[in-house]
């Protein structure tokens, strides 16, 4: 009898402890949910809307809508910090490759070259390998032959066409 007692006392013991460490690890994990959620969507649709100033507009105003979303994304670090780690040095990377493609149709090689080097310090900040202006290039294509946005009911009608 009594051992049974002493297994029901640890028992309860160790759901209490557990269910206390739980309730705070998992309020920490939530708290920083709430704020990558907003970082992501604020950073997503303003990606979008420059992607498509990218594509569509002449490379004066695609130059500047460049240069105004990694004014962004350094505001969005220095306010709320960089929550959603590697990603937004992804992003960064791709915009400065953006900017040396532009640079480079423009005739200006060493603002360029200095894009590609921009590029390729945001990209070494998520590992520790180094990308050639070559994969830099490839990377910067595929992201750029991907379907343009399109309101949802939209993109749900050219998905079923396919």
């Amino acid at each position: 009898m009594k051992k049974v007692l002493a297994y029901t006392v640890l028992g309860m013991a160790s759901l209490l402890f557990g269910a206390g460490v739980g309730y705070f690890v998992g309020s920490k994990n939530l708290q920083h949910g709430g704020r990558i959620m907003p970082q992501m969507y604020a950073l997503g649709e303003y990606e979008t809307l420059t992607s498509l100033q990218y594509q569509q507009a002449d490379p004066a105003h695609a130059k500047q809508a460049l240069t105004d979303l990694l004014d962004f994304m350094h505001q969005v670090e220095i306010t709320q910090g960089n929550e959603i780690g590697a990603s937004l040095e992804i992003d960064r990377g791709l915009t400065y490759m953006r900017l040396a493609l532009l640079e480079e149709r423009g005739g200006n090689k060493e603002q360029a070259k200095d894009y590609v080097r921009k590029a390729q310090a945001s990209f070494a900040k998520r590992s520790t390998e180094v990308m050639s202006e070559a994969e830099l290039r490839v990377a910067v294509a595929k992201q750029d032959s991907r379907t343009r946005y399109a309101l949802p009911a939209i993109f749900v009608l050219r998905q079923s066409r396919k």
